[in-house]
């Protein structure tokens, strides 16, 4: 018979391990769940779907974003990514927007990496205090990162075309390790996708 304390104890434990299996990798999902198990869980808007992805509409960090999970045949989710969905006619308005969505993933994930890539450090008192102005022009990018047991998250900010993206990846730590040691095997080419967004 179990005394009072052990019933106790039994109890937290079990509570304990409910809960840490509970922990899902990306917005209430797990890494390899399929594209019917998404659509199901997910609440946003749909907006897109095809073979091996699905898109939706939502908010993150305080802003619209377009949220697209993307799938892998053999291995399910592996991979999402969260795009800006707003536009601005102050650039300095997308440093602010990467600055919600880093300030959103570091009380997730911690403080993580940062890195500022200039294309001409020359350039750089040019800017002085324009931070947006050299994403729109191209000469900048700035990036942060983060690596969990579970998932490989970077966000970046970057000027292309004319246009500033701001963007988050997301990758299962899994998946990557699956792609690697595929690619080891020998027989068929095997062709490498990119998630980018």
């Amino acid at each position: 018979m179990y005394n009072r304390p052990s019933l106790v104890f039994l109890a937290v434990l079990l509570l304990t391990k409910m809960n840490a299996g509970s922990a899902a990798d990306f917005r209430g999902l797990d890494w390899g769940a399929t594209m019917t198990d998404v659509r199901a869980g997910e609440r946003a808007k749909l907006q897109e779907t095809g073979g091996d992805y699905v898109a939706y509409l939502s908010t993150f960090g305080g802003h619209d974003v377009l949220v697209v999970y993307y799938f892998d045949p053999d291995f399910g989710l592996n991979g999402a990514d969260y795009g800006l969905n707003e536009s601005y006619t102050n650039p300095e308005k997308y440093v602010d927007a990467f600055n919600d969505f880093g300030e959103a993933l570091a009380a997730e994930f911690g403080e993580g990496d940062r890195i500022t890539e200039w294309t001409d450090r020359s350039l750089e008192p040019e800017y002085e205090g324009k931070p947006g102005k050299a994403l729109a022009d191209g000469v900048v990018e700035y990036q942060r990162s983060w690596v969990s047991d579970a998932s490989s998250v970077y966000l970046k900010a970057r000027g292309e075309g004319g246009e500033i993206l701001v963007s988050i990846h997301y990758y299962s730590t899994e998946f990557l390790e699956w792609q690697r040691k595929k690619t080891e095997l020998p027989g068929p080419e095997i062709k490498k996708k990119t998630l980018e967004f």
